[in-house]
């Protein structure tokens, strides 16, 4: 778009701003579109779901949280969903996709109950992890959502 005089002084007019102050609010503008573009991973976790598979669980989600909490959002669901597994995997030393159990005992993620330390794996594959990629707003294929 190209900025004419005019249209500065029709946009000062229409919202009854200064002409002296347009350019600094047209670029706070284009800074506040900058900043919403580029969105922090943190923010994917900022709603915890309404069931966890087992006690392990939410523990595992603070520590992905944590984990990722200055990284930016990639661009594709893929991307996502590439880091997500790594960083779950590096988190609770199984990897995901190769490992056939159900669930894995880690101890760092015991804070009691019966099942505490346990991860649900299965949870995490078909429903956890597809919604931290759902919540990420980028495109998503489901062929390739964990596919290495």
């Amino acid at each position: 778009m190209k900025l004419t005089l005019s249209w500065v002084l029709h946009m000062a007019s229409t919202y009854r701003i200064r002409v002296g102050y347009t350019a600094d609010l047209w670029e706070t503008g284009a800074m506040t579109h900058d900043r919403a573009a580029v969105r922090k991973m943190a923010e994917l976790f900022d709603v915890a779901p309404g069931r966890w598979g087992l006690r392990g669980d939410p523990h595992v989600w603070q520590a992905l949280r944590d984990a990722l909490s200055d990284t930016d959002v990639p661009p594709s669901a893929e991307a996502v969903a590439g880091l997500l597994r790594a960083t779950f995997e590096e988190l609770v030393d199984v990897d995901l996709l190769g490992e056939p159990a159900p669930h894995v005992y880690r101890e760092r993620y015991a804070h009691g109950g019966m099942s505490g330390g346990m991860v649900h794996l299965d949870t995490w594959r078909q429903r956890l992890l597809p919604l931290l990629v759902e919540r990420s707003g980028r495109p998503r294929d489901p062929r390739t959502l964990l596919a290495r």
